[in-house]
């Protein structure tokens, strides 16, 4: 599986076993992300795609902390490493990414 922010929701990708979907599902919310969409994967037509995303209406900078943790737990790496790996791409500020950390 691999995961990545898509806007204001986070896309998990590669998806193919039962047990790998119940693990997004389960994490999405009990990281307060109710939104969850599952479909077929469009790359390989194989495996399942799912959408996770905050309560329609909540502000993006209010979810990223949540969004942040689901992309770094499916990913395998720490929050801390997947912001410091942004900071490198785009010029983010180091208190949005200290915030999403907490």
């Amino acid at each position: 599986m691999r995961a990545f922010i898509n806007g204001t929701s986070v896309r998990i990708d590669l998806v193919h076993t039962p047990d790998d979907a119940l693990k997004v599902v389960r994490l999405a919310l009990a990281a307060g992300l109710p939104g969850i969409t599952i479909n077929h994967s469009g790359d390989s037509g194989r495996g399942l795609q799912i959408d996770v995303a905050p309560v329609p209406g909540t502000f993006a900078s209010e979810a990223l902390a949540a969004l942040v943790y689901v992309v770094a737990e499916i990913n395998g790496i720490t929050s801390e490493k997947l912001i410091e790996s942004w900071r490198g791409r785009v010029n983010l500020p180091a208190t949005v990414a200290d915030e999403a950390v907490e």
